[in-house]
């Protein structure tokens, strides 16, 4: 003969777990929310820097609430985990075990990329400041002064040339030869000061 639980206790049970399952949807519906409002605030940082400088202190202050309760999250699964493991309760070794290849899984990936893109941005960036990278920019430097005396000296004598015309034009016609001398010697800029003798 089947003994049922009496109405009072088994109301208690379904009570209870109706409220763990309203506790747990209310949680995920939680967390889906706030990583949603991370990603839009992620989106709006990377197109917008002034709006990120502005919320980079709000935004570290929900990161750090946001892991924080998932830290709590997960120590309460682990103390509920071990308060049955030291009840002997059926399935708790079972339990353990998977809990332990789950946080595996989820832990040494993590570390491995960690590493790898540690690794990569290090010696990428020591390879900025080589030894090759420092001579192709101290010769660019030079190829840059260089071009910009050459530049100068031929702008030199430019206007050395429209010097020497403009002085061997009279003064009452020293208007338009400035022009018509830079013209001659192709240059695309200059300053010309010209004093008239009285």
């Amino acid at each position: 003969m089947n003994e049922a639980l009496p109405a009072g206790p088994q109301l208690k049970a379904n009570q209870g777990v109706r409220r763990l399952r309203w506790l747990i949807g209310l949680g995920i519906t939680a967390m889906a929310a706030v990583g949603l409002v991370l990603l839009f605030l992620l989106t709006q940082a990377t197109t917008n820097r002034d709006l990120y400088e502005r919320n980079y202190t709000s935004l570290f202050m929900v990161n750090m609430v946001v892991a924080a309760a998932l830290l709590l999250v997960i120590l309460w699964i682990a103390y509920r985990l071990l308060r049955r493991l030291r009840q002997r309760k059926f399935g708790s070794r079972l339990l353990v075990k998977l809990a332990a290849v789950f946080a595996l899984a989820g832990f040494a990936p993590g570390v491995l990329i960690y590493v790898v893109s540690y690794q990569f941005v290090a010696r990428s960036i020591e390879s900025w400041f080589d030894v090759k990278v420092e001579g192709a920019l101290e010769a660019g430097l030079n190829l840059g002064r260089a071009t910009l005396e050459t530049m100068s000296n031929d702008l030199a004598d430019k206007t050395r040339v429209a010097a020497s015309q403009l002085a061997e034009t009279a003064n009452a016609s020293a208007a338009l030869p400035p022009v018509d001398c830079f013209r001659k010697a192709d240059c695309r800029s200059g300053t010309v000061a010209l004093s008239v003798k009285s």
